[in-house]
């Protein structure tokens, strides 16, 4: 059986169409990114579990300072690599960073102080890795 060179070409584009359609994204952007790119990828993913264990250890030392009935959604915003929970104070939703921070540094009698302090610093990492982005293919470096 002799096939000819656009059965092959069909076969092979077949093959290619069918192994893209087993590969995962990780194993994709492992393939297609640069070294940066993919170093910035593992440096996160570090932070955000030292994040978890901070949290998990902050709220062993302080059980009065987190709020229980969103432990487990912040800890999974976390594994996500979500920004979907927003805390309402005094009537007013905290969007950003700073705004979490300052209840969470603040001198005033705050309840659940932690999940200020873990919500901001995730907010932080969040928004310095730029995860809102889905993938990072390059990375580039500045001297200065």
């Amino acid at each position: 059986m002799k096939l000819k060179k656009s059965q092959i070409i069909l076969l092979v584009f077949l093959v290619l169409f069918f192994q893209s359609c087993a590969l995962n994204k990780t194993t994709i952007k492992g393939i297609a990114q640069t070294n940066s790119a993919s170093q910035i990828e593992v440096y996160k993913n570090e932070i955000l579990k030292s994040l978890i264990v901070y949290k998990q250890k902050l709220d062993l030392r302080n059980p009065n300072g987190y709020n229980k009935n969103i432990e487990y959604e912040i800890i999974n915003q976390i594994k996500q690599k979500d920004d979907y929970i927003n805390i309402i104070h005094n009537k007013k939703k905290l969007e950003n960073y700073q705004e979490y921070f300052y209840y969470a540094f603040s001198t005033e009698d705050i309840s659940h102080r932690n999940d200020f302090l873990i919500l901001g610093l995730y907010k932080l990492i969040f928004k310095a890795f730029s995860m809102e982005k889905e993938h990072q293919f390059t990375a580039v470096q500045y001297n200065q």
